[in-house]
């Protein structure tokens, strides 16, 4: 009598407890507890999910600004480390509305070796600054280059 209420035969004759019986799919319904929790469990995977996506997409737009800006300075100083601080950058060099200024600066500041010239040659110093669309300063960066001595 004790396994008549703790047991029951299966469709393939072993015995199992009554408390691990599997019912049938057509007998399962859901409750409305188990389905409020699901839509919860759904919820909150789908916003987790949609702000991992707008923060990464945040950092990428922060990453492609940054990249913009710095190939931008980089530009300007290829351009003048090859031409010097005097000559103008053509327009279609830069992205639209941006500008890129180079001043020789003092040369004061110098080593004093700097003033001996080499091969006809004197050591300058240059700052090259990015302006962007709103004419704002961007970036600038200062560099030292061997050029003909013309009195920087």
């Amino acid at each position: 009598m004790h396994d008549a209420l703790f047991h029951t035969v299966t469709p393939f004759g072993s015995m199992m407890p009554k408390y691990l019986k599997v019912r049938d799919m057509r007998e399962k319904k859901f409750t409305l507890l188990e389905v409020m929790v699901a839509a919860l469990i759904l919820g909150l995977s789908l916003v987790l999910t949609l702000q991992i996506l707008g923060t990464a997409r945040g950092r990428i737009l922060r990453a492609q600004r940054r990249w913009a800006r710095t190939h931008v300075l980089e530009q300007g100083l290829e351009f003048h480390l090859l031409t010097g601080p005097d000559e103008e950058i053509p327009p279609a060099f830069l992205p639209e509305g941006f500008s890129v200024v180079c001043e020789a600066l003092d040369p004061a500041d110098l080593p004093d070796y700097a003033d001996q010239p080499i091969a006809g040659k004197t050591l300058a110093r240059m700052k090259v600054t990015v302006y962007g669309v709103d004419k704002e300063e961007t970036s600038s960066f200062t560099m030292e280059k061997t050029m003909e001595q013309k009195g920087y």
